[in-house]
């Protein structure tokens, strides 16, 4: 009998560790603009990843194009602070759009997809993966992460994001082109500070109908990615 339950253990085991030895999606954070010339044609090399098991994307629109002649309807004042603490991190002159950034470790110019590619497969050695265990309720969403050494403190961020739009812009750079945008970020809120050292369980906000939602583990101070979940199904 002990062997039976020795190797029952052994079993669990193996399969737990296997659990949180699997690769997760590369996080690539698209910040752009409807406003941008030069923006649909990386939103099409993320779009196009985005639809690969390997990539998950969220489309951050940010409002400095608001004032050259067309208003974002997706942008928020927000996304641009994002971008200037990726841009304080990375060392970067200025802002700039269509950037990508890929699991918080780099960024490139979102049209390069050979280099987005590139970044993806480094950013993969390096590939933290804190286990996101999701599960419903009575109308509710909840999480539950096992204690996990991260190797330091990471923000646990809820962003709900619409999957995909379609929108005719008449005024600015894009006039007269249909631009299509997918997993357009609505918004994004800090749902927990955290060091690993024990089991965690959350209660996800309430999610409007229509939009789906993701859980982003980021290292503090605009560090790497290590925990990644969403709630839709490719």
């Amino acid at each position: 009998m002990w062997q039976k339950l020795t190797l029952a253990f052994l079993v669990l085991l193996f399969c737990v560790n296997d659990l949180f030895a699997q690769a997760r999606p590369v996080l690539l954070e698209l910040f752009t603009s409807q406003g941008c010339r030069s923006c649909p044609a990386g939103e099409k090399v993320i779009r196009q990843l985005n639809e690969r098991d390997d990539f998950f994307a969220l489309s951050f629109h940010v409002d400095y194009w608001d004032k050259m002649g067309w208003q974002d309807p997706f942008a928020q004042g927000a996304f641009s602070q994002r971008q200037v603490h990726y841009m304080e991190k990375f060392e970067n002159s200025s802002l700039y759009t269509p950037q990508v950034v890929v699991d918080g470790q780099s960024e490139t110019t979102a049209s390069w997809g050979w280099r987005v590619k590139m970044l993806a497969s480094s950013a993969r050695n390096n590939q933290v993966n804190v286990p996101i265990f999701y599960s419903q309720k009575n109308g509710r969403e909840y999480v539950q992460m096992p204690a996990f050494d991260m190797g330091g403190v990471a923000n646990i961020w809820y962003v709900s994001y619409r999957p995909e739009a379609v929108t005719s812009v008449t005024k600015g750079e894009n006039q007269g082109r249909v631009l299509h945008s997918v997993n357009i970020v609505r918004s994004k809120e800090l749902l927990k500070v955290w060091d690993g050292q024990k089991e965690l369980s959350l209660t996800l906000p309430l999610r409007p109908e229509g939009l789906e939602a993701a859980v982003v583990i980021q290292k503090q101070n605009m560090g790497p990615v290590v925990g990644l979940f969403y709630t839709e199904q490719k």
